[in-house]
């Protein structure tokens, strides 16, 4: 019986849409990394903005911004889908959090924009973030970084193992053994990881977590082995999986929605055979998805209390909806 994470692997995922897609037994318009990138496009344009709408906490991820002595902005994290910072304070050197309220451009007789101090606005202007005023130098050696939440985009979908048929390579390596910086792999690794690649690290349980980000390697030990630094080969134990940077062989969501892209996926290619019946099957069966799979997601610790929104800055009595406190 297959087991959990089986179902995780886009490998598994493939099967599921050859079987459902109507595409003909032996075909060559599809090699597996067009199903799978089809899916990706999938994610990032029709799941990846439902998660984000549903504002659940799935997908949702720091990422901390250094910050320098007199530098008022900074650039809106790479993986931010749809360039949404969804939240952001300030960390000092113990971990105390730091509030910043959020500013408009309407609003620009409240940010102090030759001075540099403690900052106590934020904004988004396009692809950058800004803080006002712009840090001193005295005030990041006790406030450092800024922390923002975001919603992380995925990175590209691949398979974890070779199917042999010499069309669809592997593009992910699972652990042997991790001692001493050495990450020894199942089976030879993919000719794309060498000697200075970067990776990502995955656990092999759900629900397969990303536990490193853009790892370098060190060097390669023979065809199935990297060194890296004995810190960062520690994080990774027997059944793990490692990808390069920016691509994932596990389902960057939980398997129940896996349906549900395969369906998407499913639509595209009816569309480009030019079927409309299946096209039309496969809409119907995502409408009804939706309904049911978005509601379930959005509540994943239930009990929480209310989160009460001030509207009344107390920086801007008499306004309402400016200046708003996120904590």
């Amino acid at each position: 019986m297959a087991e959990l994470t089986d179902y995780a692997l886009w490998d598994k995922w493939i099967e599921t849409v050859l079987r459902d897609s109507y595409l003909p037994a032996v075909q060559s318009a599809y090699v597996h990394q067009d199903l799978l990138d089809i899916a990706w496009e999938n994610f990032i344009g029709t799941v990846g903005p439902l998660v984000a709408q549903a504002k659940t906490s799935l997908l949702r991820e720091y990422h901390d911004i250094t910050l320098v002595a007199g530098q008022p902005t900074y650039d809106i994290p790479e993986h931010a889908m749809l360039g949404v910072v969804r939240l952001a304070h300030l960390l000092d050197t113990t971990g105390r959090i730091g509030k910043l309220h959020r500013r408009e451009v309407t609003e620009d007789e409240f940010f102090f924009m030759t001075t540099a101090g403690h900052p106590i606005g934020i904004r988004v202007h396009d692809k950058q973030i800004e803080l006002n005023p712009a840090p001193s130098a005295a005030d990041i050696l006790v406030w450092p970084t800024l922390r923002t939440w975001i919603w992380r985009r995925p990175g590209r979908f691949v398979r974890a193992t070779d199917d042999g048929s010499g069309n669809n390579p592997a593009r992910a390596a699972r652990v042997l053994t991790s001692i001493a910086g050495t990450v020894t792999y199942t089976g030879n690794m993919p000719s794309s990881f060498d000697t200075d690649s970067e990776h990502d690290f995955f656990k092999h349980t759900a629900p397969y977590r990303r536990i490193a980000t853009a790892a370098p390697a060190t060097g390669v030990v023979g065809t199935d082995a990297q060194t890296f630094a004995a810190a960062t080969a520690a994080l990774v134990t027997a059944g793990d999986y490692v990808c390069l940077k920016n691509e994932t062989c596990l389902m960057p969501v939980p398997v129940e929605m896996g349906v549900h892209l395969r369906n998407l996926t499913v639509r595209t290619i009816a569309r480009t055979q030019a079927d409309k019946e299946a096209h039309a099957m496969a809409q119907t069966a995502l409408q009804e998805e939706i309904k049911v799979l978005f509601p379930a997601i959005v509540d994943r610790l239930p009990g929480n209390p209310l989160i009460a929104t001030l509207n009344h800055s107390p920086f801007m009595p008499g306004r309402r909806g400016g200046g708003m406190v996120r904590d």
